[in-house]
């Protein structure tokens, strides 16, 4: 960019992120570049993916091209964004790096994403040190990630210790199909979900397991399984586990043919 004209990365093209990169455009002169980076050319809503999930919708209602939902002098470049450089104001995106002078990270979640150098606030301890942001799985102890099928023997089991199953995700998942005896909790993403598990946690025995669980949505895209996790770390020294649900609870879990209750209950 020629002149005094910036460059503005803004990383994803979710909500938060197309409502960014169209406000900097509107702000801005136009001899400021915007740049908006997504891992997908399609933008999809995912609050609506619990009714696609029930067959109340269609992927074609809740998804548009990214380039239809930007003002015009936003550019958009699709791939995943593998590497963070604040210090240095670049990003690795599908092997390519992009220099920018300011970086706007609205990224769903950053999983293994390596991110170097200062994002948001730092001290002083750590102002030269690279920093990473595991992912999820990475973060648990062996033995605390569940695999459906794990899980399913281990309820079906009835001489065994039965774990307390909670589903931490949305009320119309679980309404149209949850794991037989788990408990509705409520979307941890949400204070009054968080809230919820709390206080649900503080009444089950310290001695008796308790396994999380959602299913909304791919496991690195949940919005709802990390911050219940945290939440239960936090309240309990052991005997969490998270049941590793790869892709969304129909593919996982029903489509296996893993036993499923309907309802509220």
């Amino acid at each position: 960019m020629s002149g005094t004209g910036k460059t503005i990365l803004v990383l994803g093209g979710g909500v938060g992120g197309i409502v960014a990169a169209n406000d900097l455009r509107r702000r801005l002169p136009a001899r400021h570049e915007i740049v908006l980076v997504n891992r997908e050319e399609t933008f999809v809503f995912a609050p609506s993916l619990l009714w696609l999930l029930v067959g109340a919708r269609r992927p074609e209602q809740i998804s548009r091209p990214l380039r239809r939902l930007v003002r015009r002098g936003v550019s958009v470049t699709t791939g995943e964004v593998e590497r963070i450089d604040a210090d240095r104001r670049e990003v690795l995106v599908g092997g390519r790096t992009l220099s920018a002078d300011f970086i706007v990270i609205a990224l769903v979640v950053l999983s293994a994403l390596p991110v170097f150098g200062a994002v948001g606030s730092r001290t002083d301890a750590d102002a030269d040190s690279p920093r990473s942001v595991p992912a999820l799985a990475d973060s648990l102890a062996a033995g605390q990630l569940i695999q459906p099928e794990d899980l399913a023997r281990l309820l079906a089991n009835s001489t065994a210790r039965q774990p307390a199953v909670l589903q931490v995700g949305f009320k119309v998942l679980f309404r149209s199909g949850h794991i037989p005896g788990s408990r509705y909790i409520g979307p941890a993403s949400k204070p009054e979900g968080l809230a919820a598990l709390k206080r649900a946690l503080r009444k089950i025995p310290r001695e008796q397991a308790i396994v999380l669980y959602c299913g909304c949505c791919p496991w690195a895209d949940c919005p709802n399984v990390g911050p219940a996790l945290h939440a239960a770390q936090e309240l309990r020294s052991g005997n969490v586990g998270v049941l590793y649900i790869a892709k969304n609870l129909q593919h996982d879990w029903v489509e296996k043919g893993l036993p499923v209750s309907k309802g509220d209950q």
